[in-house]
């Protein structure tokens, strides 16, 4: 059978969870500066903030977040005079461990990549480190449900331009995604229907701007996203839903 769809899908905290490995990070560095004797919730908010303003100048490179770790507590160092340089190569230790860690795959993943496989061609497109997201397609065990797996720096409008050029023969393509900023504008921008998979999301990828643009459809879990997907192949045309 002639496929006409092509659907892109995104990967981390749409296939398998991320997120929460920098929470669980957080959460673990939290406890250490407070047994150093600093204040955790200042030190939670300083790492955030850090986080959000190192992307323009580090994006998604993997020293960016133990970076941040480590910067927030040296913000409360020259504060208070503690001597804590040792403190952050602790702090450093502990975030790199987020990208050691196994992600948890979706239950629902090899099931809707599955279904949809038979009437669309599937294609991953993560961002990030190469070598991290490399570990984690590999441990995901959902390589061979792709036709092309893609890792970029970011993801914007040629990205998905160029998937497309790939594809000349399907004339319905779908960006399926849980970042409004990455899957759902720049997939828009160049004709794709979106479809946006409600997940614990990184603030980044909620920023101001990026919310004013609306999916195709929206899929409560992932394991919506295949009515949804295969509705939007049999009717490209069809107004907003949700699932």
């Amino acid at each position: 059978m002639t496929k006409q769809a092509l659907i892109v899908f995104d990967a981390d905290d749409t296939l398998w969870a991320t997120e929460v490995l920098y929470d669980r990070a957080r959460s673990e560095i939290a406890r250490l500066v407070e047994w150093a004797g600093l204040d955790p919730l200042q030190w939670d908010r300083d790492c955030r903030r850090l986080d959000l303003e190192r992307v323009q100048r580090s994006g998604f490179a993997w020293h960016r977040f133990p970076g941040s770790c480590a910067l927030a507590v040296l913000a409360q160092h020259r504060a208070r005079r503690l001597r804590t340089i040792g403190l952050a190569l602790l702090v450093i230790a502990i975030a790199m461990r987020v990208f050691l860690r196994r992600a948890q795959v979706d239950p629902a993943a090899r099931t809707v990549l599955a279904s949809l496989s038979d009437q669309a061609d599937l294609v991953l497109a993560t961002k990030g480190q190469r070598w991290i997201q490399r570990r984690r397609i590999r441990a995901s065990g959902l390589r061979e449900s792709f036709t092309m797996c893609l890792i970029v720096d970011d993801k914007d409008s040629s990205t998905f331009a160029a998937i497309a050029a790939r594809y000349p023969d399907h004339p319905v393509r779908i960006s399926v995604g849980n970042s409004p900023a990455s899957d759902l504008l720049p997939a828009q921008a160049v004709g794709y229907l979106t479809v946006l998979v409600e997940s614990h999301a990184w603030t980044h990828e909620t920023r101001s701007g990026a919310l004013d643009v609306s999916p195709t459809a929206i899929a409560s879990s992932l394991a919506s996203v295949e009515p949804i997907a295969l509705d939007l192949v049999a009717e490209p045309t069809m107004s907003l839903v949700s699932a």
